[in-house]
């Protein structure tokens, strides 16, 4: 399933999301997340990998601040972020992750850790929510993920995560982030 959405209005360059799996997809759809009315319309969708037990993968490309060229002030992403959460919450098994264009809520000197919504962002092993590809113990941080040096692309998993790994991409200014988890 793929989805592509203009960087900005009118113009040729794309920004593309995609959930590619290896033994075949089922139910793959987009979900509404609030959006600016415009700018650049931010996609949301998922995917049951049924070869994989059913496990549900989803694809994040969230709003960032400034996105509405008429009200650059407004933040959509704690919306967005609540709606994700809404949706992958739904599924006993799950994969999601993407550009969620936000730092983690513990990066120092953060005045935007509000977005995320209570129960998304585990703050470690045994607490409330999904645990981070990259997160080691308590703390909600990891490898930069932007070429900037801030981390803002994130995989998050209900399964047990094997392995994280984070490297530079020759064809963006994001890193990629891959994620091996534990599935029967």
């Amino acid at each position: 399933m793929k989805h592509d959405s203009p960087c900005v209005e009118g113009q040729p360059e794309r920004a593309g999301t995609a959930i590619i799996v290896k033994g075949g997809i089922q139910d793959a759809r987009t979900y509404p997340t609030t959006q600016p009315w415009t700018g650049l319309q931010a996609p949301f969708h998922c995917a049951t990998a049924p070869y994989w037990d059913n496990i549900r993968l989803c694809n994040v490309h969230a709003s960032w601040l400034g996105i509405n060229p008429d009200h650059p002030t407004w933040d959509y992403r704690d919306d967005q972020f609540a709606e994700i959460k809404a949706v992958v919450d739904q599924f006993p098994r799950t994969v999601f992750g993407g550009d969620f264009n936000a730092k983690s809520p513990d990066a120092p000197d953060n005045a935007h850790a509000w977005v995320w919504p209570q129960g998304l962002y585990s703050q470690g092993p045994g607490t409330e929510g999904y645990q981070e590809c990259d997160q080691t113990g308590t703390p909600r941080t990891g490898r930069p993920t932007h070429g900037s040096g801030v981390k803002i692309d994130y995989l998050f998993s209900s399964e047990t995560r094997r392995w994280c790994a984070v490297a530079d991409s020759v064809y963006s200014d994001h890193h990629v982030v891959i994620e091996s988890v534990a599935v029967d």
